[in-house]
């Protein structure tokens, strides 16, 4: 199975979060049909685009925007067309050593619960937050300076934070 790592230095200094756009990864992970696993949690924001996940055997269609994904877990694309899709992918030490909790992102509903599919349901107000909160982080990481990494993970922690927010009681 093939395994994705995170690029710490793809920025020059260590930065352990990104921001981009599938368009700009193709031919890389979301667009193969292998089987496979990254090392790094990613969180995606599918604004157009048909397709399925196959996460640990289970065929899951989208349909919702935000599908979350852990590391470690297999998973396997099944795209019907290039999403207009934008990516967060963070390495978990980024959040767990800022706040000092090495269970931070386990007690979060959607990336500690194993029952909990990895499709988020969100209407299109929370969708506009999150894009907005997630472009925050690009801007953030394009125009690097002294404190980035506290502002990344404050601006990280509030889109974590605004998902949490939006899982309807049905499901928690």
């Amino acid at each position: 199975m093939l395994k994705f790592h995170f690029h710490k230095y793809k920025y020059g200094k260590e930065l352990l979060v990104d921001r981009f756009k599938i368009s700009e990864i193709a031919g890389r992970s979301i667009s193969l049909k292998e089987l496979h696993a990254t090392t790094f949690y990613e969180i995606f924001l599918f604004l157009e685009g048909e397709g399925a996940i196959i996460f640990e055997g289970s065929r899951l269609d989208f349909k919702s925007p935000i599908v979350l994904l852990p590391p470690a877990r297999p998973r396997q694309w099944d795209l019907h067309t290039r999403p207009d899709c934008g990516m967060v992918i963070f390495e978990g030490e980024f959040m767990e050593t800022f706040l000092k909790d090495h269970l931070f992102l386990h007690r979060l509903h959607y990336f500690g619960n194993y029952d909990c599919p990895p499709i988020l349901p969100l209407q299109k107000n929370d969708v506009n937050i999150f894009q907005q909160l997630t472009d925050n982080i690009r801007e953030e990481i394009k125009n690097q300076s002294f404190d980035s990494q506290q502002l990344l993970r404050h601006i990280y922690t509030g889109c974590l934070y605004s998902l949490t927010a939006t899982i309807p009681v049905s499901i928690s």
